[in-house]
């Protein structure tokens, strides 16, 4: 059996889907069980789904798997079991990958192809056909880093059973190097955010500190308990954990194990560089209707957040063309709020929608207020594509990136008829993030959560050098640093084992550019802390053992990177190379689930779109 191994998670989102085609009337495979295992060490973590199905008729019927993980997620193992057989996937390159697949089709072998839309998407999904009166076990292994936001680490599963079942088993182990603090397991509820920040604790939920740095929790609801939440359809929505850790005042920790390192930067202690933000908005003819309102609430909420004493703004608006409200940045006080409101509410949605010359002009307006001593971003919200002015999007992306030296970006995504890709990859590519808003009823809070998490940035161009020790790393340059989020390096060092590594730091805080030559403790395997057989009780201790966390997150970090970049020869060898040694399943590798040489599904990277549907499938020799 082919054992696969991979790296990392920050459960940011796992979606369990039990698909009942009631619409239909067809017969479909019973779900038996869902069980959840996420293990997190040290904001590493790994997610493990299993799902057992029956099937309680007298022909075959199939039975559904559809899975979809974080955006930055990669799989690291599959596995299905059917009538005691167990088919396990192997991470193999594309070309040879394909290379079986073709000649399966060519031979008249049962054989699925699944195609990539896009790298930034993770979907998992396969239907597979099981005889009467039999069993079929899927096995999902997933993992990511944890990223901190708003001074949380946050593990999301997205659960929907589609019924009351009676075997529903979650569990999450969290292992950390410095005290567990804040941990909340909130009350599940569906995708729409109904208030910023939410109190609301899951009753059902068992939370049980071994020690101080490790926590176990579970979730084992009951018919009752499901039925509660949805007679019908039993459990939809979200199950989150929410915690962080006590840094006691000390921004930078630094672990080695096996002759890898990482190191979590923190500094939430300086005080907010002051910002100059432009708001560029699209008041093309499709962001009519509600969707226009909705950007109006949430911009004078927005304003009402902009503090005057550190930041200045300036809004502009674009369709076929961009106007701006003013010629030059206003100071955030009260009056010119006011002016800020009075020409929000005047938006008006009409014509087309040309991004690059609203992106090109943005910048243009920054170059004006650039200073060493201030932060510039641009917010850009969209809800369609280009359809004036450039519309090939490489070519938008050439543009801003030749025109853009020092400006933050960040995009938001309103709707589904925007490019999600395009806006992720502009926003990567010049120092920013990307976010989608749904339209739905809370549209308004969701781009005010956004702007919550960018409004209070501490550093911008931050870049650390590892003098002594360290002949490898993951990227070490950030464009900002943002109050409540986290920096994280990993790389190789030259010993196995030292007790110190100095760094050097440089960066821009309120006080100008600054530069610290820092030497930071090591801590080794005497930092383990697991002294009490806590990890012996977790499912997933043997597939993310501790001493490979470290090089696991290297690879993790420098694949991530890596796939930001333009891919010359080198970057694409860089990437194999890694995907291939880490069994990572990326836009270069793909996942081959084979019972013989020739009989096989192929997985690879994005949206896993089954195709064919394999017939009988335990019964491949």
């Amino acid at each position: 059996m082919v054992s696969l191994q991979l790296v990392v998670l920050q459960a940011l989102l796992c979606s369990l889907v039990y698909i009942v085609d009631a619409e239909t009337n067809i017969l479909k495979a019973t779900l038996k069980s869902i069980h959840v295992i996420s293990d997190i060490k040290y904001r590493f973590a790994t997610t493990q789904v299993s799902m057992k199905y029956y099937n309680p008729y007298n022909s075959a019927v199939l039975a559904d798997l559809h899975v979809n993980m974080p955006h930055n997620s990669f799989i690291s193992n599959f596995s299905m079991e059917i009538d005691g057989n167990v088919t396990v996937g192997e991470v193999k390159e594309k070309s040879i990958a394909k290379d079986f697949y073709e000649h399966a089709i060519e031979t008249g072998q049962s054989a699925g192809y699944v195609e990539v839309k896009h790298r930034f998407t993770n979907v998992f999904d396969i239907s597979v056909n099981v005889e009467p009166q039999k069993y079929i076990v899927y096995n999902l292994t997933y993992q990511e880093l944890l990223t901190r936001q708003n001074n949380k680490y946050r593990h999301v599963i997205h659960l929907s059973n589609g019924g009351i079942i009676d075997d529903f088993l979650v569990e999450v182990f969290i292992a950390e190097p410095q005290d567990i603090i804040d941990l909340s397991v909130p009350k599940i509820k569906g995708d729409k955010l109904t208030t910023i920040t939410d109190d609301e604790e899951l009753e059902s939920a068992s939370i049980e500190y071994i020690s101080s740095r490790e926590v176990y929790i579970k979730y084992n609801p009951s018919r009752k308990q499901q039925e509660e939440i949805s007679e019908k359809n039993g459990i939809a929505g979200l199950l989150r954990v929410e915690y962080d850790v006590d840094r006691q005042n000390n921004s930078n920790l630094i672990y080695a194990v096996d002759g890898y390192f990482v190191h979590f930067f923190t500094p939430d202690s300086l005080p907010s560089l002051p910002k100059h933000i432009i708001f560029m908005l699209d008041v093309s003819g499709s962001m009519s209707g509600r969707k226009i309102e909705q950007l109006k609430e949430a911009m004078e909420n927005i304003l009402d957040k902009l503090d005057p004493e550190l930041d200045t703004f300036l809004i502009g608006k674009f369709s076929n063309k961009v106007s701006w409200m003013m010629k030059t940045f206003l100071a955030a006080n009260e009056t010119n709020k006011q002016l800020g409101k009075n020409y929000i509410q005047k938006l008006a949605a009409f014509g087309g929608t040309n991004i690059d010359a609203a992106l090109l002009e943005s910048i243009e307006k920054h170059k004006s207020v650039l200073s060493t001593t201030k932060k510039s971003i641009i917010i850009f919200l969209t809800d369609g594509q280009a359809t004036s002015g450039v519309r090939v999007v490489e070519l938008i992306k050439k543009n801003v990136k030749e025109a853009n030296k020092n400006v933050s970006l960040f995009t938001l995504g309103f709707g589904e008829d925007c490019d999600s890709k395009f806006l992720r990859e502009i926003a990567t590519e010049n120092g920013g993030f990307s976010r989608k808003i749904y339209v739905d009823s809370d549209s308004r809070l969701q781009i005010e959560n956004l702007y919550k998490e960018i409004s209070n940035i501490l550093l911008k161009d931050i870049t650390f050098v590892y003098l002594d020790g360290a002949v490898k790393t993951s990227s070490t340059s950030f464009s900002s640093y943002f109050k409540g989020s986290e920096l994280v390096v990993s790389g190789a060092l030259s010993q196995e084992y030292q007790p110190t590594i100095n760094v050097s730091l440089t960066m821009t805080n309120c006080w100008g550019i600054d530069n610290e030559i820092l030497e930071l403790e090591l801590y080794g395997d005497n930092f383990i802390i697991y002294h009490d057989g806590f990890s012996q009780n977790s499912t997933l201790t043997n597939i993310q053992s501790f001493s490979e966390i470290t090089e696991k997150t290297y690879a993790y970090l420098t694949l991530r990177q890596l796939l930001k970049e333009d891919r010359t020869t080198k970057v694409r060898k860089d990437i194999l190379d890694l995907a291939l040694k880490y069994k990572f399943v990326t836009p270069l590798t793909s996942m081959v689930v084979t019972r013989s040489r020739i009989k096989e599904k192929l997985f690879e990277e994005g949206n896993f779109i089954i195709h064919t549907i394999l017939s009988n499938f335990h019964r491949l020799e």
